[in-house]
């Protein structure tokens, strides 16, 4: 049985009344016919409330008033979970209505039933290339490292979809002459040669996506100098959700041979709030970072 309080009598001590669940959802006359009316006084105005009747009432077989009545009130929550405003478990309303987030808050996807920032999937790719040893005939400049490095992961974000990603790439590298393309920020050239020469011995780095297929190169410069160079470079990248994103770092040459972390004074470079900083890194390094990731419309 339901229990509900007269609003008037709430905290007098008034007792509470017992009404029938299939009586309630019946028409009013249903909830009159079991009620007895006595004045109630309160703040000197007469009042009227309602108690149940001491007579004993056999239970009512439903009526098909109560069954509309049913029928009505499954609609109406039927009609309910459609609401454009959901709530998760563990954070705020958000928006049912998009469908590139699944209906999650922007910058996140709907993913195995939870919603996971896309920008966790790239951020933070990092590639080290340290000095292992000196180069004996020029140590002041060069240095032997290790072999190639490659870093993958696949992006996150719901299956099919195109985004825009904003990366920052901050670190000390050496610069390579690169054919083709179009620069896009400092030290960074788009769509440059496939596949550099060998025959050119610096260092050869490189941003790679599989969907769409594109190449963006970190170190895009000059060859042949004997110096590094800080990057920081803010630029866009088209992905799509699982597509493969590939941090490259190659030496080149079979001597695995680069150049050592110094400027044109000598002074090693370090790159502002990337580890290992305040101090500076013994070789060579890039880390990407993701600024923003918009859904392409």
């Amino acid at each position: 049985m339901l229990r509900l309080a007269d609003p008037l009598l709430r905290g007098r001590g008034a007792p509470m009344k017992e009404v029938d669940p299939v009586r309630a959802r019946g028409s009013s006359a249903h909830v009159a016919a079991t009620m007895e009316v006595e004045p109630v006084q309160e703040r000197g105005s007469s009042r009227h409330t309602a108690r149940p009747s001491s007579a004993r009432r056999a239970r009512p077989q439903p009526t098909r008033g109560s069954a509309r009545a049913w029928a009505w009130l499954l609609l109406a929550c039927l009609s309910g979970c459609g609401r454009s405003e959901l709530v998760g478990f563990d954070g705020p309303a958000r928006d049912a209505g998009r469908p590139d987030a699944g209906g999650c808050a922007p910058g996140f996807a709907l993913i195995g039933g939870a919603c996971v920032e896309i920008a966790t999937s790239l951020d933070g790719l990092r590639w080290e290339l340290p000095c292992l040893t000196p180069d004996p005939s020029y140590p002041e400049h060069i240095c032997f490292t290790g072999p190639n490095v490659t870093r993958s992961t696949s992006m996150s974000g719901a299956p099919g979809r195109l985004y825009d990603v904003q990366v920052r790439v901050r670190g000390v590298v050496e610069t390579r002459r690169y054919v083709g393309g179009s620069a896009v920020a400092p030290l960074v050239r788009r769509g440059a040669e496939a596949s550099p020469s060998a025959a050119d011995a610096w260092n050869v780095y490189r941003l790679a996506v599989s969907d769409p297929p594109e190449r963006w190169y970190l170190n895009a410069g000059a060859s042949g100098e004997y110096v590094c160079h800080g990057v920081d470079a803010t630029f866009t990248v088209r992905v799509r959700a699982q597509a493969t994103v590939t941090l490259f770092a190659s030496s080149v040459d079979d001597r695995r041979s680069q150049i050592r972390n110094r400027d044109d004074a000598g002074t090693p470079l370090v790159a502002p709030g990337v580890p290992p900083a305040p101090r500076p890194f013994d070789g060579q390094f890039l880390q990407l970072d993701v600024l923003g990731v918009t859904p392409v419309p």
